[in-house]
């Protein structure tokens, strides 16, 4: 639906109507917009933050200051598990603000769609500023976890940059942010391309920020673009990038592709690999798998719903779909999962670039506006074209999403305006005439101003003038009760937290939120609270969650409520156990009744069923379950480790969890608990020979990248922490053992796979225990040339990892004649290699085994 096609009849605001062109048969006239509700709320106010940010910005929403408790702490509990914060305009609204407000009350953030063309203008504590484009906004909250969706293209060096910058304030990023492993990835080349593409549209150009956005996703949407997955495939990984710069350097006359290009560009996208390894995840499966478990998940949309590719005012758009339908698809979310759609909207309208602006003011007034407003881009810093507030783009916003709530951000900016007008209908036979209210300004400063009825009447009349022209309903929408039993409500304004301790202009805000739900009444008292259960000791909580694991086993096919409730009964008294392990915030754990717990859990078949039952467990179930028994094959009863007693009678449990890492939804959990029953001595020598070792080269190359990663931490906590164990163990399984390891790990395709075993050989052979194994091994014509192979790597890792195995065979004061040969032939090759051999920071040891090789080296004849 084109937006020049709608008009809004100021006369009767309950309608929406479309003007036809003279001979088109009159106008046609549209339902009211009763879905997106936005009401004013009484004593909206915001909770106390342990950290308090300063949100003041020219860009967007105040920053929030602690003002107590109200109904907007009951809104803003009561918002739904999957909440979502979308622009309504072209942008530049103060979605990051919102975001970063909200996100204190959410255990994940994510972004759904676009890239670095998104700028979020977000401020800490100290009043620093953070200029966020792919991170999402709630990362400064270090409670949430924040999610770059399937959705988003990704840069990675600014992705880089940004996740530094956020680091060396003190901000960590480590296991808090998540990258999908279906994002595409946008190269620089992109960005070149953008640049050509506008040159070349000349006089017509869009006015993109030259972020390569718009190329990526075409690459994307013809289906030769390279994603972040790959980049765990390095070996394929180039001919893909082949075939897009081979496809760009024949689209574009002005791009030049060149072999050494290339090349770079792959070596640096090894070194991102290594980088991203710990951020890649599938994010697809976090997602539903946090729904599952009611986390509360906030979606921040980037970019604005009239610049969405198929509803913004096509051709001056962006490349994604920033409305509501993004979420599910940049997600990979179900629709009926979506609940609240807040719509951030700046109380007058900007745009950047080029297209239509009906509204724009020129010249003087539209730079006081700018200049009031600081309106310059937080991504590219231009300049933003400025105009009166767009009703009837505003009303086609609502009518797309669906918005629950809408935020009204930089009130404060007209201050200084005589008059203020709304634009209230499009003149289609007119071109661009738009038909404006005029209102009276208010003329006085409100940025101080805390309580909507301390604002001048001329801002409470523009607010709630708004409000009607939007067609706000108050009612609830998932309470059909009559809209007269639902009070009318005054807003109190959000307090602006000061950065450096001054006011800043563009801090005032009004959130409209629509009363989902009136709060429930209190529980009634009954004579049972008056009583006080008696305290369980830590072998009740055992027994109690000993029955429901037997219960849960039992009637798991079963559906019934009583099912349920045991389930949930079962999740809580786990949690308990963690906490007599672990303690919590406020106390220690006791020596007495951990040893306690531990002396009833290993009494009875408890591990056994707990084991058994972890995949009927929820998330969170499981993961507590995990970390309790991780805990408990460290304590010790009377010095008595019992958890290894038990698990030497029942060795059936090892198999158990071996066999875990065949199943996706479980791999992890399993593959942590097996690790911690590896501490023991006994049960690692069991694992060592058994048939399962075998399988371990299977686990480490699964497809999914943090499964096989958590195989290869068992893998290597196997042969490495138990060193007389392993030495036995590889003395009677030379053969078999290095023929599978060189072969399947170390000529791996997979580059990650390469990198960790080249690594894993070196801590074995290196290790005093294993010395008779590292003179076998360095004596093998075979392993020297896989090392030389792995010498020539273009990554520095390998090489580096590569150069600790190869002094060894240099080393080595026996060599066979077959390694002397081999050595000899490759003497020139080799002395050239290791002279340009450095690494990026000095290393005396490092030099010194450097030295000490080329001089074995030169001296063989």
């Amino acid at each position: 639906m084109a937006i020049s096609s709608l008009a809004l009849d100021p006369a009767n605001p309950a309608a929406l109507s479309r003007r036809c062109p003279p001979g088109s048969g009159g106008a046609r006239t549209w339902r009211p917009l009763g879905a997106s509700s936005l009401c004013i709320s009484h004593g909206l106010e915001w909770p106390r933050r342990a950290a308090a940010r300063v949100m003041a910005s020219a860009a967007s929403l105040s920053a929030v200051e602690e003002i107590g408790q109200g109904d907007a702490v009951d809104r803003i509990a009561s918002l739904s598990q999957v909440a979502s914060v979308l622009g309504t305009q072209w942008g530049d609204e103060g979605k990051g603000k919102l975001v970063d407000v909200l996100a204190k009350n959410f255990d994940v953030v994510a972004r759904c769609q676009g890239g670095a063309n998104a700028g979020h203008t977000i401020y800490n504590a100290e009043g620093k500023k953070f200029a966020l484009h792919l991170v999402p906004s709630g990362i400064l909250n270090e409670e949430t976890l924040c999610v770059i969706g399937n959705g988003v293209v990704v840069h990675l060096p600014g992705l880089f940059q940004e996740i530094d910058g956020l680091e060396s304030n003190g901000i960590s990023c480590k296991g808090r942010i998540l990258v999908s492993d279906r994002a595409h990835l946008l190269f620089d080349f992109h960005q070149v391309v953008d640049g050509l593409r506008e040159a070349e549209l000349a006089n017509s150009f869009i006015g993109t920020t030259k972020r390569g956005i718009g190329p990526c996703y075409s690459s994307k949407v013809i289906r030769n673009g390279v994603r972040v997955c790959d980049l765990k495939h390095m070996d394929t990984f180039a001919q893909k990038l082949d075939t897009l710069l081979r496809d760009a350097a024949s689209r574009f006359e002005g791009f030049k592709y060149s072999v050494d290009m290339f090349n770079e560009e792959v070596e640096r996208y090894k070194r991102f690999a290594e980088r991203l390894e710990p951020f890649i995840a599938d994010t697809v499966h976090v997602m539903n798998e946090s729904i599952l478990q009611k986390k509360k998940i906030l979606v921040e949309g980037g970019q604005a719903t009239m610049l969405d590719i198929d509803f913004g005012t096509y051709p001056f758009v962006t490349s994604s779909n920033p409305s509501a339908g993004g979420i599910c698809t940049g997600l990979g979310i179900a629709p009926r999962c979506l609940g609240d759609i807040i719509g951030v909207v700046k109380a007058y309208t900007t745009r950047v670039g080029s297209g239509p602006f009906p509204t724009e003011i020129l010249g003087k007034d539209g730079d006081l506006l700018r200049v009031t407003g600081m309106e310059f881009g937080t991504t590219t810093g231009r300049p933003r074209r400025c105009g009166w507030l767009d009703i009837v783009a505003l009303k086609y916003c609502c009518q797309l999403n669906g918005f629950s709530s809408l935020n009204l951000t930089k009130l404060d900016v007209l201050s200084e305006l005589s008059e203020i007008k709304l634009g209230v209908s499009y003149m289609q036979n007119d071109g661009e005439k738009v038909e404006y209210e005029v209102l009276p300004g208010w003329q006085s400063d409100i940025s101080s101003i805390r309580n909507y009825n301390d604002l001048p009447k001329s801002a409470q009349r523009y607010v709630e003038r708004i409000e009607e022209l939007v067609e706000t309903p108050a009612e609830p929408s998932r309470d059909r009760s009559p809209p007269s039993r639902i009070p009318r409500r005054t807003p109190t304004i959000p307090n602006p937290r000061p950065c450096g301790g001054t006011l800043k202009r563009g801090c005032l805000a009004i959130l409209w939120p629509r009363l989902l739900w009136r709060p429930p009444l209190p529980p009634a008292r009954t004579m049972k609270g008056l009583f006080k259960s008696k305290p369980r000791t830590p072998s009740d909580v055992v027994r109690q969650a000993r029955d429901l694991l037997v219960y849960v086993d039992l009637n798991w096919n079963s559906r019934d409520a009583k099912r349920q409730e045991k389930m949930a009964e079962l999740c809580k008294n786990i949690r308990e156990l963690k906490f007599i392990l672990y303690g919590n915030s406020e106390s220690e754990p006791i020596a007495e009744a951990c040893a306690q717990l531990t002396q009833e859990f290993f009494r009875e078949n408890t591990l056994r069923l707990l084991i058994i039952c972890l995949p009927k467990l929820n998330l969170e179930a499981r993961k507590d379950a995990t970390q309790v028994v991780a805990n408990l094959q460290r304590q010790q009863v009377h010095s008595r480790l019992i958890a290894s007693e038990y698990l030497e009678a029942n060795k059936d449990l090892l198999d158990l969890l071996i066999s875990g890492y065949e199943d996706m939804d479980i791999a992890l959990h399993y593959g942590a608990m097996l690790r911690e029953c590896i501490r023991h001595q006994s049960i690692a020598r069991y694992v060592l020979e058994s048939d399962h070792m075998k399988k371990f080269f299977d686990f480490i190359q699964l497809p999914n990248f943090d499964i096989a990663s958590d195989a290869y931490a068992t893998f290597k906590e196997l042969m490495t922490r138990h060193k007389s164990t392993v030495a036995e163990y590889l003395s009677k399984n030379y053969e078999w053992f290095f023929t599978e390891f060189n072969s399947r790990l170390l000529s791996s395709p997979n580059y990650i796979t390469r990198r960790q075993a080249i690594k894993l050989l070196g801590d074995m052979l290196l290790d005093r225990s294993n010395s008779a194994v590292m003179v076998r091994y360095v004596s093998s014509k075979d392993n020297l040339i896989i090392l030389m192979n792995l010498l020539r790597e273009s990554s520095k890792n390998i090489q580096i990892e590569a150069f600790h195995v190869f002094k060894l065979f240099v080393a080595n004061q026996n060599k066979p004649l077959e390694i002397i040969s081999i050595l000899t032939t490759n003497k020139k090759k080799l002395l050239r290699l290791l002279e340009d051999f450095k690494l990026d920071k000095e290393d005396e040891q490092f030099e010194g085994d450097k030295a000490q090789v080329i001089r074995e080296i030169e001296a063989l004849n």
